[in-house]
């Protein structure tokens, strides 16, 4: 009832575009049909779900303990209520995943009734609980850095050739009712408002972030006080910043439209493109980058050239003033 009272609130307060997109990002956990069901007819037309590995091992590796079985069937339910977008979360590189897991993995979302699947490689913090829990030994080596090259291409080429859209680096699409909407809004630098604790939003030149402490910002809220614990102002060159974002993301960056924003950023960054081209990352022609899939892999890292081309460009010109 709070989360239907929720949307109401949003429906009828904000001017949504035709095209809107309420999407309910949720844990099976946390998740009934029931609910599901009522979060559709107040309004969300796309429900996103963490499953990370369909294999029961490898989910009780990472604390997770619905089996494979139960969750398949949910996952099942969900994918079969109408008028509204259901994707998955896969991830690689976790422990004790082998290609036969991973494989499988693939399998079994490409037989569900899904709209879209993100596949995402394993990011493990140098001081979180799982670096620590391998550092002592008490849990297994994660895969190497090929094996999870290996399993982005394996993804890829499985989702294509049962024709699936790439709508991103990390995302697919099975019907049109997934379209990727807020993942590929917030890369091009769109508005967005952040409301809950430790979200992050940004808007007009400005990023903030609110506290991840729920009793404090229960406690803010109630008493009508700001819940940021930090606001920055972005850099000069983020309009020129996100045009790169948006473009490897999508596979293809077009330089020309970098140039608008940022004049001269690709004579600056044509010593690092062809460094890329070279190494087989991308192909580079009439000022039109396009990512090769070892590229697609290394996307998330590749951005940070640019963004240190177009750092190098403000520098110059704050020198010279």
């Amino acid at each position: 009832s709070d989360l239907a009272r929720l949307l109401r609130t949003l429906r009828s307060e904000l001017q949504l575009a035709d095209d809107w997109q309420v999407c309910l990002r949720v844990r099976l956990h946390d998740l009934s049909i029931d609910k599901a069901q009522a979060a559709v007819d107040a309004g969300v037309n796309r429900i996103s779900l963490g499953v990370q590995s369909f294999d029961t091992l490898v989910r009780r590796r990472l604390g997770r303990k619905t089996a494979a079985e139960p969750l398949i069937g949910a996952v099942a339910d969900l994918a079969a209520l109408p008028d509204v977008a259901v994707v998955i979360d896969l991830m690689y590189g976790l422990p004790g995943q082998d290609d036969a897991a991973w494989l499988r993995d693939l399998e079994i979302a490409s037989n569900l009734e899904l709209d879209g699947l993100d596949v995402y490689a394993l990011s493990v913090w140098p001081k979180g609980p799982l670096a620590q829990a391998i550092a002592a030994g008490k849990a297994l080596p994660l895969p190497e850095l090929s094996d999870q090259a290996r399993a982005y291409a394996q993804a890829g080429e499985w989702l294509a050739r049962l024709g699936w859209r790439k709508l991103s680096h990390a995302h697919f699409g099975r019907t049109k009712l997934e379209r990727n909407i807020y993942n590929r809004s917030v890369k091009e630098g769109a508005i967005c408002l952040a409301f809950g604790p430790g979200a992050g939003g940004y808007a007009h030149g400005y990023r903030w972030r609110n506290t991840t402490d729920l009793a404090l910002w229960e406690n803010l809220v109630a008493d009508g006080q700001p819940t940021m614990t930090a606001l920055l102002r972005v850099a000069k060159s983020h309009d020129a910043q996100t045009r790169v974002v948006a473009g490897l993301e999508s596979g293809t960056l077009d330089c020309r439209l970098v140039d608008e924003v940022a004049p001269g950023f690709s004579e600056a960054a044509q010593p690092l493109l062809s460094n890329w081209c070279r190494a087989g990352l991308a192909d580079f022609h009439s000022g039109i980058l396009t990512l090769t899939h070892a590229g697609w892999f290394w996307m998330t890292t590749l951005t940070a050239g640019p963004h240190t081309v177009l750092d190098m460009m403000d520098q110059r010109m704050e020198a010279r003033a």
